[in-house]
């Protein structure tokens, strides 16, 4: 049954995340460089045009390009990779259009889910506290704030898509779950 399953695969999660985390950060301080030894900084533009390309064959190319770039936040490193990566009215015209649409469906949808969980988090706590100070007792781990859902950072600026790690094991306490 799912409320058997739930809990473990949640702990599950609390362990791999972390760890999967560390070894991103990892290969983002290693694989460069380590690139970089076997391919000058023209063959990595090279690369950046035909992963493009490829993408823009693809199903939906509209919706992963668009996904592909989405963890760029400041404007000139977009820009640069644009100039890269894409071509004529793509670069100029298109991917502004693609990344509104973009927004409009795909990243709404994470962003108003994350929302609501905040949302119903604070007001939780809220009822919960609001009962607690009624009575007299405060119970553990029920009144503490909703910071560990991860602030909207990276949901705040309009192309990140940032997530905090502590997310889930926070929200399983919230909702004890």
């Amino acid at each position: 049954p799912m409320k058997d399953v739930f809990p473990v695969l949640c702990k599950a999660l609390d362990q791999f995340v972390p760890m999967l985390l560390d070894y991103f950060i990892e290969e983002e301080d290693v694989l460069p460089n380590y690139i970089l030894g076997f391919h000058s900084l023209v063959m990595k533009d090279v690369i950046i045009q035909k992963m493009a390309d490829f993408v823009l064959v693809g199903r939906e190319p509209q919706l992963f390009i668009v996904m592909l770039s989405a963890w760029m936040d400041d404007k000139d490193q977009l820009n640069t990779w644009k100039k890269k990566a894409l071509r004529g009215v793509n670069r100029f015209v298109n991917f502004q259009r693609w990344e509104a649409k973009y927004i409009k469906t795909h990243k709404r949808i994470v962003e108003d889910f994350h929302n609501t969980v905040l949302r119903n988090a604070r007001l939780r706590n809220s009822r919960l506290r609001s009962g607690s100070l009624r009575s007299g007792s405060l119970r553990s781990g029920v009144m503490g704030s909703s910071r560990g859902l991860g602030s909207s950072r990276g949901l705040s600026s309009s192309r990140g898509m940032g997530a905090s790690s502590r997310g889930l094991s926070a929200f399983r306490k919230k909702n004890r779950i």
